[in-house]
């Protein structure tokens, strides 16, 4: 199974300028661009690192065909986007044609969701993926740990600049790794 994530907004970044600069105990504006550059990069890193979406995104995911394995009784589409805020809609190409598809149950899993497709759909060979799915990620509220995760990068990035190395210190890991996503069956 191939398939692609478009984003279709731009995020709005979970930690603000203010709430860096408090935690840094800056009171002055010479290096505003600089901390947002740097809590920019902390999500990036954060987010990559745990597997999911810090602050709300709008997705569409293309599907070439579903999965179908052992552990699922259905063939199933896996929506690698956590934690999944928002399932809007689900089309099927018909001759090249994209239209609503309503046969599905979301199944929430602890790690990514996965939407069980209740009746087969015969896969449209004139477009390169058969299945579209419109759907947001992200956290309502972002958890404290992820926060202060976020903090603590930021300092050390603003410390260290000019010479930091590519990861972050062990502590800022240990936060960020309480959310982070292990993918398996157990």
């Amino acid at each position: 199974m191939a398939s692609y994530y478009a984003l279709q907004n731009t995020p709005t970044i979970p930690v603000s300028l203010a709430d860096a600069k408090s935690f840094l105990k800056i009171d002055f504006t010479k290096d505003d661009a600089v901390i947002t550059d740097m809590i920019a990069a902390a999500v990036e890193w954060g987010e990559a690192y745990t597997g999911r979406d810090f602050s709300n995104k709008q997705w569409l995911g293309f599907f070439d065909a579903p999965c179908v394995d052992y552990f699922e009784p259905k063939p199933y589409l896996p929506l690698q986007r956590s934690p999944l805020a928002a399932l809007t809609s689900i089309d099927t190409a018909s001759a090249g044609v994209y239209s609503a598809f309503t046969s599905f149950i979301n199944k929430p899993r602890d790690g990514f969701d996965h939407v069980l497709l209740t009746t087969n759909v015969p896969i449209d060979t004139t477009v390169a993926y058969t299945f579209r799915v419109t759907f947001e990620s992200g956290y309502a509220t972002l958890p404290n740990n992820i926060k202060q995760a976020i903090l603590e990068h930021v300092s050390f990035l603003y410390e260290n600049r000019g010479d930091a190395p590519s990861e972050p210190p062990i502590q800022v890991k240990n936060l960020y790794g309480k959310q982070k996503l292990v993918i398996g069956y157990a």
